[in-house]
């Protein structure tokens, strides 16, 4: 499995993935420039989200799924919080793999991150 994930590569810039805080994605919606042509917003979503948070994902993707041409969702699977968990990490590394090969890239290094993890294990 690549030492990298999509998070890392996020990270980095190579991929364009909204991630985080849902009211702070929000906010960047409205930021200069916000053109999504060139990306395809993912949502990661769970069955057990807060209803308040699944109702800001659906509004949100709306907005993004008009600016960008399409919006996907990929929903949890498992009983379990951590059988869910596991489909979201096993997404995010089979991703960042598959994009890497699609665009030749070698998944494995990851320049930045390691040199940030060298730096953070030096200051420990």
């Amino acid at each position: 499995m690549a030492r990298s994930n999509l998070g890392e590569r996020q990270a980095i810039g190579l991929l364009g993935v909204f991630a985080g805080d849902e009211p702070q994605r929000n906010r960047r919606l409205e930021a200069p420039g916000a053109g999504l042509r060139q990306i395809l917003p993912i949502f990661l979503r769970d069955h057990e989200d807060h209803p308040r948070v699944q109702i800001r994902a659906e509004i949100t993707r709306d907005i993004l799924a008009e600016r960008a041409g399409a919006a996907l969702d990929f929903w949890t699977d498992g009983e379990t919080w951590l059988e869910r968990l596991w489909t979201l990490l096993l997404l995010g590394d089979y991703a960042s793999v598959y994009l890497a090969f699609l665009n030749q890239e070698d998944p494995t290094p990851v320049d930045a991150i390691e040199g940030l993890k060298n730096r953070l294990k030096e200051s420990a």
